[in-house]
């Protein structure tokens, strides 16, 4: 064992990226934030720093609601209410959450250039493209049972509620009629 002088070590990245993962953890811990909130935040805060190679993009958001605002502003006046019931459904359901530059973490995973504005005008328009993250929405959505009159567009509907299978045109329990058999004489 070598003794040395404090001076001399110099923290090592790893050692920097955790005493940054402490600090914000014990900042989410002492916040004023409602307890699932709070465990939230942890949980993403923790995912972030599972790789120590790289500094995290973004930092989870508190909620939905301090982005509604911003949210709203980018949502034609006349479906501001149907955006506002959608983000209120989107609220109360657990897996879903935005980071501050507005991309949707859904299971705890961020979905990639996704964007909850446009996911919600993508939700309240007819359209024929589909941004990144919208089958998530959509999921989270049928589990909040979103009413018929949010979902404006018809394929985001339809991957939240398939048509159920054609049933077969064979008859189930009567007997299948046997081809006529013609004997030959000898």
């Amino acid at each position: 064992m070598i003794l040395m002088e404090p001076k001399l070590i110099r923290p090592t990245i790893k050692d920097k990226t955790l005493s940054k993962l402490d600090d914000e953890i014990s900042t989410i811990l002492n916040s004023d934030v409602s307890d699932d909130v709070k465990a939230k935040n942890y949980s993403t805060t923790l995912r972030r720093y599972r790789a120590f190679d790289h500094e995290p993009v973004s930092k989870p958001i508190d909620s939905i609601d301090a982005l509604q605002t911003d949210i709203l502003k980018f949502v034609p006046v006349t479906q501001q209410h149907k955006a506002n019931r959608l983000l209120s459904l989107l609220k109360k359901d657990p897996d879903v959450s935005i980071t501050n530059d507005r991309s949707l973490v859904y299971k705890q995973n961020v979905i990639p250039e996704s964007d909850i504005t446009e996911l919600i005008a993508n939700v309240l328009n007819k359209s024929s493209s589909y941004p990144s993250g919208w089958k998530e929405l959509a999921s989270s959505l049928k589990r909040s049972n979103a009413p018929k009159n949010l979902i404006s567009d018809e394929n985001t509907w339809k991957y939240m509620h398939p048509p159920p299978p054609k049933a077969s045109s064979r008859r189930v329990g009567k007997r299948a009629k046997r081809a006529k058999v013609n004997w030959e004489e000898y």
